[in-house]
């Protein structure tokens, strides 16, 4: 991947977020901050593509100041994730202030970030584009099959993100043919099922809430068991 290829790629996401944060903030709308996180995830994505496949000057350090909106902005979609799980809307006043406040606070420092991080963007290696995808798929696989904990199966789920993120901007260079609709799916379906454990930690759930969510949480677990059983098959159809 080029360093121009690399800057136009990140200078896309750079205003797909952007404009997401933005609406967000002026209509208060819970697709529009999903969508600043999603933004967040494919550019993050990138920066660790780049820090783990050459000896540039480390990305992702940098990139601290939109994290820390990015995890404000995830503790508020949780509560209200956890609204819709339990049919029990969650206050979120306290939360969406709170929020607005850090947006203000960090606003120049991601300013900052993003000139900094396009300077020090560099070309990538096809050669080390590929054995990045390679390594992480057998490794994610090799992971899969030992039964992870739920905390490090949700790494697994972060980890497939940063390959389908970057799938578009290298597929040309990639040598394996990944099956996006599959991952997709395995991604999901962690996500669903961490959704419902988080949800059952919330302190107001009475004992049906907490059954109906109990039993959600195993159906899913049994799903991602046979979702990711040859994960590496599935995922690159050989």
């Amino acid at each position: 991947m080029k360093k121009k290829t690399a800057v136009k790629y990140f200078d896309r996401e750079w205003k797909g977020m952007k404009s997401c944060l933005k609406s967000y903030l002026k209509i208060g709308e819970q697709e529009d901050l999903h969508k600043f996180r999603v933004q967040v995830k494919k550019l993050q994505a990138l920066l660790i593509l780049s820090d783990q496949t050459s000896h540039h000057a480390k990305l992702v350090p940098c990139f601290k100041p939109v994290k820390k909106v990015f995890k404000q902005a995830g503790e508020l979609r949780n509560v209200y994730i956890a609204g819709e799980l339990t049919q029990r809307r969650q206050p979120a006043d306290k939360a969406a202030q709170s929020f607005r406040l850090l947006v203000d606070k960090h606003l120049k420092d991601i300013k900052k970030v993003r000139h900094e991080l396009k300077t020090k963007l560099k070309s990538i290696r096809n050669k080390q584009i590929r054995l990045f995808y390679e390594s992480q798929l057998r490794q994610i696989a090799r992971d899969l099959a030992a039964q992870p904990s739920a905390e490090y199966l949700h790494t697994c789920r972060k980890r497939i993100k940063v390959l389908l993120y970057n799938y578009q901007a290298v597929r040309t260079v990639v040598a394996i043919s990944l099956d996006t609709a599959y991952l997709n799916q395995v991604q999901e379906t962690i996500g669903r099922w961490h959704d419902q454990i988080l949800s059952v930690g919330l302190p107001d759930n009475d004992a049906a809430i907490i059954g109906q969510l109990e039993e959600q949480q195993c159906l899913l677990k049994a799903a991602i068991e046979a979702l990711t059983n040859n994960f590496y098959l599935r995922a690159t159809g050989h």
